[in-house]
């Protein structure tokens, strides 16, 4: 195992990756496209296809994915532009204690999405071992185990998470592939015979977008090792307008033609049998080292006291208390929350950068301000309030909150920004 100060060296949680760390895009693309492949993308495609038609579910993910696209390419070049992590380029937006607030809830939705993994990986294990009706103790026990072997892969670092999701998303890409033939066997129309749920196209396009905003905020921790100038965009669209799409219309399709409850279920039925739970097991654990790791820098830069090991036990723990609450049973409420917290941090975020020369100086020199931007917190929590009441008495002026989130925090925020 890595020392302590090598790991913090190597992972440059509050300094800009030096020059001989840079790959090609392409490389780092790989990881993002493992985040399309992974079993949450799966996970919502299938949601949402269960709740509209064909011609519903491709326009709201889509739409979904074209927002999550403009947000991880811009934040993406950021990254590429000041090798410099997510949580530090929110600080130079937020300042100070706004920035730790905002740093401090991205880490409680990593650990959120981390429960969500382990969840997950604890299903595949029982079916694993064939135990239909698995004792709490039982599942507690997975869980805590699952939770530990994910904290020490995280532990390894970055390059390590890099070299898991190189090796498992080719078998991502055979799974997507036993899902279309099982979807291409059941009906040929296209269209989607089974309506489970209600949820509103609004709604949909908000899942499609929350299901991934994190990942698209925070794209400039894993983008600040490319290379190319234009890699940032190279990396989003590959994820979120090459990948993501047709997987989740994948899943959506086979799900709506099987007798599957389950996505496990689902993939045992689309013939890759008991593989299917060695598939999720596997990849819950690579996704939840990417998060757990994402988590990590969001706590170093928040609270740069924090070693990286403690953070990272520390916040694994939490993430397995996270898994016995059985988050995965309220998975879509929790994606729209996710699209209603993020959406207007990565708008402000972006404008700030855009609007504001004096930043990129304080950055290169890394002299972040300590001041906090007050304007930015209230227009974060403006747009929060508004998002809940377009929600609660089902209004919207695009038709879409997700999209109406994103342009009132943009605009809002132009206008009372600092000058």
């Amino acid at each position: 195992m890595l020392s302590e100060t090598k790991m913090i060296n190597d992972e440059y949680p509050l300094t800009p990756v030096p020059q001989a760390r840079l790959r090609h895009w392409f490389s780092v693309a790989a990881i993002s496209a493992l985040v399309s492949l992974s079993l949450p993308t799966f996970l919502t495609g299938i949601e949402v296809g269960q709740s509209l038609s064909f011609d519903q579910t491709l326009a709201a993910i889509y739409l979904g994915s074209l927002i999550l696209t403009l947000v991880g390419g811009v934040s993406g070049t950021l990254g590429v532009k000041y090798r410099l992590t997510s949580y530090a380029l929110i600080q130079a937006s937020f300042g100070g204690v706004g920035a730790r607030i905002v740093n401090l809830a991205f880490g409680a939705s990593l650990v959120g999405w981390f429960g969500v993994n382990v969840d997950l990986f604890s299903d595949a294990c029982i079916q694993l071992l064939g135990n239909e009706s698995p004792h709490s103790a039982q599942i507690l026990l997975i869980e805590i185990c699952a939770g530990a072997i994910m904290t020490i892969s995280t532990l390894l670092g970055f390059l390590w998470i890099n070299r898991l999701s190189m090796l498992f998303a080719p078998v991502l890409l055979v799974v997507t592939a036993f899902l279309m033939n099982l979807w291409i066997r059941g009906d040929s129309d296209l269209a989607y015979a089974k309506i489970s749920s209600e949820l509103s196209f609004s709604n949909a396009v908000s899942a499609v977008v929350g299901a991934a905003i994190i990942g698209a905020v925070i794209l400039p921790d894993i983008t600040r090792y490319v290379t190319q100038s234009y890699g940032g965009w190279m990396v989003s669209i590959v994820c979120y307008l090459v990948i993501a799409p047709p997987v989740m219309l994948i899943a959506a399709g086979a799900m709506s033609h099987s007798e599957a409850k389950e996505l496990l279920d689902l993939m045992m039925i689309s013939g890759l049998g008991l593989g299917a739970a060695l598939i999720v097991i596997l990849g819950s654990w690579v996704l939840n080292s990417l998060n757990l790791y994402s988590a990590v820098l969001s706590i170093r830069a928040s609270v740069p006291v924090t070693t990286t090991s403690k953070a990272t036990v520390g916040l694994g723990l939490l993430g397995i208390c996270a898994a016995t609450l059985d988050i995965t049973s309220w998975f879509i409420d929790f994606l729209i929350y996710l699209s209603i917290g993020f959406i207007p941090v990565a708008a402000i975020m972006l404008v700030h950068f855009q609007s504001r020369p004096s930043t990129t100086q304080r950055i290169k020199g890394l002299v972040l301000t300590a001041k906090t931007n007050n304007r930015a917190l209230l227009i974060w929590a403006m747009s929060m309030v508004m998002a809940m009441l377009e929600l609660e008495f089902n209004l919207s002026v695009s038709g879409v909150l997700a999209l109406d989130l994103l342009v009132f925090s943009a605009l809002t925020y132009a206008m009372v920004r600092p000058r």
